[in-house]
């Protein structure tokens, strides 16, 4: 199993973190992507991914921490 060493920007945000606008509802990779208002995290081990919660955009997203990537999985905004 691969393991992370370390906390870091996963997807979302912003390359400068004082940019509290940089959010949104886009896929993608890295500050590519957007989220707005992510609550609930949940790390599932035996697929190494992280679900998110997308609040203000009623979805759940899925984080592939290696890769960076974030994918809409349930919900339509």
């Amino acid at each position: 199993m691969k393991t992370l060493k370390s906390a870091r920007n996963l997807v979302g945000g912003d390359t400068n973190p004082r940019n509290l606008h940089a959010y949104g509802d886009t896929d993608g990779v890295g500050v590519e992507a957007k989220l707005q208002h992510p609550l609930g995290v949940h790390f599932i081990p035996e697929k190494n991914v992280i679900i998110v919660t997308d609040t203000y955009n009623h979805k759940i997203k899925v984080v592939d921490p290696f890769r960076n990537e974030i994918f809409s999985w349930l919900g339509n905004g």
